[in-house]
């Protein structure tokens, strides 16, 4: 909480967001079968279809085209994209030794990724959470 510059109240209505985030965002971590993810995957190269490969294929690659390596393309369990956070949450993720990788294979490490994301949104923003609705 320290490091994200939030008290308790808001870290626990944040960490109620960033479980829902971390399972929809990804499927639930769903990982699809090698025909399924070709077809998807020819589907989005062809444009033909609003359709994805799963997370890990997405991020391996398929037929030569790597999109999850591109800082500007959604990843992982989170579907961050690592273009659009700041210096700030940069730094803690480096401070937290979050990689790319950890985004796509390491549920823990996306969670408070995540959590980093989410507490700069709403320091940004100026929401009060902490407020009964």
């Amino acid at each position: 909480m320290y490091d994200l510059g939030i008290n308790d109240d808001t870290y626990n209505n944040l960490a109620s967001r960033a479980i829902g985030i971390l399972g929809r965002e990804s499927s639930y971590g769903k990982q699809h079968g090698e025909i399924e993810n070709g077809v998807k995957s020819l589907s989005k190269i062809l444009g033909l279809g609003n359709t994805s490969p799963d997370i890990y294929r997405k991020y391996k690659g398929y037929f030569g085209y790597t999109p999850a390596r591109n800082d500007n393309n959604s990843i992982g369990l989170t579907q961050m994209r690592l273009s659009e956070l700041t210096d700030n949450e940069l730094s803690l993720m480096k401070k937290y030794n979050i990689t790319k990788d950890d985004l796509v294979y390491n549920p823990e490490k996306a969670a408070v990724a995540t959590m980093i994301h989410l507490s700069q949104l709403y320091k940004d923003s100026g929401l009060n959470l902490d407020r009964a609705t």
